[in-house]
């Protein structure tokens, strides 16, 4: 039922949008665009250089620990390990 009233509803504005349409080509010479002229994507060209970004990265703060396999496992660890068996 909504999609029969959704129906109705664009064919009552067609009218007027050909009138519309007609109106802006005879009186302005501007054509309607067709559908999806305005999402379409655009490539620019240009002779300007492209500009050159230069951000400066802080100091990593402290090292990361590497994984040794044959260190013993910290008992913190073995207990929450516990938890989740």
């Amino acid at each position: 039922m909504a999609l029969l009233i959704c129906a109705v509803q664009l064919d009552s504005c067609r009218k007027t949008q050909y009138a519309f349409d007609k109106c802006m080509l005879e009186k302005l010479g501007i054509e309607r665009p067709f559908v999806g002229y305005f999402s379409k994507v655009r490539v620019h060209h240009t002779n300007r250089p492209k500009p050159e970004v230069h951000v400066e990265m802080p100091e990593p703060l402290h090292k990361h620990p590497t994984y040794d396999p044959k260190d013993p496992v910290p008992e913190v660890t073995k207990k929450r390990a516990s938890e989740f068996i």
